[in-house]
């Protein structure tokens, strides 16, 4: 699966809901009220979409990006783990 990281300019409960409703919640961790990180076989721009940024529902700015699994930095434990059961 691919791992998406999706920042949004400005806090919108329609992206976090459009997320919830469009992945597993096993496959969507909210970092914060503007940075989620989605995980799917589909493409980024399926994920703005579902995320309100792209699209005829557009709705909020934002940009969407594909992690490489490369990942550096202090986080809390459940984002590492999150993080690493799509390697395992």
């Amino acid at each position: 699966m691919n791992t998406f990281a999706v920042m949004l300019r400005e806090p919108d409960a329609r992206t976090r809901d459009g997320l919830n409703e469009k992945y597993e919640s096993t496959n969507v961790y909210r970092i914060n009220d503007v940075t989620f990180l989605v995980r799917t076989k589909q493409l980024a721009e399926d994920v703005s979409r579902a995320a309100g940024i792209k699209g005829e529902e557009r709705f909020i700015s934002g940009v969407v990006f594909k992690l490489n699994r490369s990942y550096a930095g202090h986080a809390s434990r459940s984002l590492w783990e999150w993080l690493r059961e799509d390697e395992e």
